[in-house]
Formats: structure tokens, sequence, C-alpha cells
């Protein structure tokens, strides 16, 4: 598999959690539900190093390439300050040399 089929897989699956996102867990959601969303997709939320920023893993893309063995996709999540979501965002990171 090449680099950009390989790419091509991840943004697919990058996509596919954008959407996923977009649809259940929209701006100004409430973190209680946020939670309880995690919860039923069996996520785990974690604090990240910013204030009123949190981190699920989403997905492992798994590829069979020279340079790459795989992805991590990832949520971010922002809070404004009455604990609802100001800004998400779905990132990809690569597993490569």
């Amino acid at each position: 598999m090449g680099c950009s089929s390989e790419r091509n897989s991840v943004d697919e699956r990058k996509q596919f959690w954008e959407g996923v996102v977009r649809a259940e867990v929209p701006l100004g959601s409430r973190f209680e539900a946020v939670r309880a969303w995690a919860e039923r997709r069996s996520l785990t939320l974690t604090p990240a190093q910013e204030p009123r920023t949190y981190v699920a893993g989403l997905e492992s893309v798994t590829v069979n390439g020279f340079v790459c063995k795989g992805f991590g996709i990832s949520l971010e999540l922002v809070l404004a300050a009455d604990d609802t979501v100001s800004r998400e965002s779905v990132r990809s990171l690569g597993n490569c040399l």
C-alpha cells in the first residue's frame, strides 16, 4: 500500500468521525451530555494540558506502509465558561519513522 492510499484510508476515517462528532456533539452541547455520549461510545475523555480542554482517542487505523504503521484519530473539545462545547477538532496522528 502506498503513502497516498494509506492517507486516503485515514482521511476517510477522520471524515467519518468529523461527521459523527458534528451530528452527536454539536457546538453548544453541555459537558454532561458529552460525558454521556463518550460513555455510550466507550470513549475516555481525558483533561488536556490546556484549561477546559478534553481529548479522547476515537480510533486506531492500522496501515502496512514502509514509513507509517498506523494512525490514531482523536477528538479535542474545548469548553466555554458555561461548560458547553465551544470548539471541537478531530485530528489524526501517524505512528511513523
